[in-house]
């Protein structure tokens, strides 16, 4: 009987202890699990925080005036060089040549809700609206390479002292022609900076004695090739062609090499374009005014940054110097030379 009952106590005393460590056991389990909640609520900031660092990356648009254009493309890889070298991104559309066009690139714009808007415009006038509506939506814009009438509406407006540019190609032609004969223009109204190159020739050249006998707007390589073939049969005896921009001047000298007169007329125009410097060269074009588009987009993107940022912008329009570029310089110019 005193066994039974020692065997018993014994029993109970098992049973009682594999109670308590049960309890140990759910109570550690319990604190593990309450320590791991603890964890990912402390780590869960983090997780915002990468968040909220994706949400701070820029992204900016830039409209180019065509694709086209070599100058169009080196000021648009300025603008990519500068936002990506600090972590942004730049949606590039291309306007085509086109206001409206160009116009439908900032209402895409403002639709993805970019930081800010660059965009390279073509008329006075022409997109006021959607510049408007940019400044509207709050995104600040700016504008190259031509003036715009809605100041009021723009951060900054950047473009290059075209009227010097103009004024330039007039004096060496007056030069070369010693102020005798005919010259013609290949124009595109509507833009300031092309309105300025050729007040800048102009007045040069009809105060040297030249009489402008022709003007044709044109633009694009097609266009301007057709209507330097047009001003040819009109007018076979020019001395020379004052183009809007170098684009434009490809665009002649193809319609002269056609009309076997490479080389026989002056040739002027704007930009500094890399293939344009070797027609200089080769004795195609007479010459250009290096307006250095790199240097024009990283100016772009630098005050469009500062609008972005909050800050004061104090000057509204920036006008940045040219170079004249003649065979006598040519050299310095082209890439690899």
């Amino acid at each position: 009987m005193k066994k039974i009952v020692g065997m018993m106590l014994i029993l109970v005393m098992m049973i009682s202890m594999a109670g308590c460590s049960d309890e140990k056991s759910t109570r550690k389990t319990e604190e593990s699990a309450d320590s791991q909640t603890e964890v990912q609520e402390q780590a869960a900031p983090v997780e915002d925080t990468k968040e909220g660092s994706e949400a701070e990356k820029l992204v900016v648009g830039n409209i180019m005036i065509t694709s086209a254009g070599a100058s169009d493309q080196l000021n648009d890889q300025a603008i990519h060089d500068y936002f990506e070298a600090m972590g942004g991104e730049v949606i590039t559309l291309d306007g085509e040549i086109d206001i409206v066009k160009i116009n439908e690139c900032i209402d895409d714009l403002i639709s993805r809700g970019v930081d800010g808007i660059i965009v390279n415009i073509i008329d006075w006038e022409g997109h006021n609206s959607a510049i408007k509506q940019a400044y509207d939506a709050g995104i600040p814009i700016v504008t190259g390479y031509n003036l715009s009438t809605a100041e009021d509406y723009l951060t900054c407006q950047v473009t290059s002292d075209d009227y010097g540019a103009g004024k330039a190609a007039g004096e060496d032609c007056l030069a070369k022609t010693g102020g005798e004969g005919q010259v013609i223009l290949l124009d595109n109204p509507g833009a300031s900076c092309v309105e300025d190159r050729m007040e800048g020739f102009k007045d040069a050249v009809v105060a040297g004695g030249m009489e402008v006998v022709a003007t044709k707007a044109c633009a694009g390589l097609e266009e301007s090739s057709e209507a330097m073939d047009d001003m040819l049969q009109a007018w076979p005896d020019v001395k020379a062609v004052m183009c809007n921009c170098d684009l434009t001047a490809t665009g002649a000298i193809s319609a002269l090499k056609a009309a076997g007169k490479d080389g026989e007329i002056l040739v002027y125009a704007v930009d500094g374009n890399q293939e344009n410097l070797q027609f200089i060269k080769d004795g195609s074009q007479t010459g250009t005014s290096f307006s250095d588009p790199y240097n024009i987009g990283k100016t772009l993107a630098e005050q469009l940054y500062k609008a972005i940022q909050g800050e004061k912008i104090t000057e509204k329009r920036i006008s940045l110097p040219t170079t004249f570029v003649t065979i006598e310089n040519v050299d310095q110019y082209l890439d690899g030379e």
